[in-house]
């Protein structure tokens, strides 16, 4: 049972292949609305009185920006 599930790809390679292609080409779609946002002020929702304390000491001691140089 495993391994005729291993095999399907070797068995059916151009279907396989096929969906595989369909898959990305559909997923390619959303890359022109992916954005990357590191901070921590978007994991903290509008609403939470945690927020109010965040922002109050990032008032005081400045961003929580960060520069990683590898």
């Amino acid at each position: 049972m495993i391994s005729s599930m291993y095999l399907l790809g070797a068995r059916y390679r151009g279907i396989v292949i096929s969906i595989i292609t369909v898959i990305t080409i559909v997923a390619s779609f959303g890359l022109t609305r992916l954005e990357i946002d590191t901070s921590f002020d978007s994991l903290i929702p509008n609403d939470d009185p945690a927020r109010i304390v965040y922002q109050r000491v990032m008032g005081e001691f400045g961003s929580d920006n960060k520069t990683i140089i590898y």
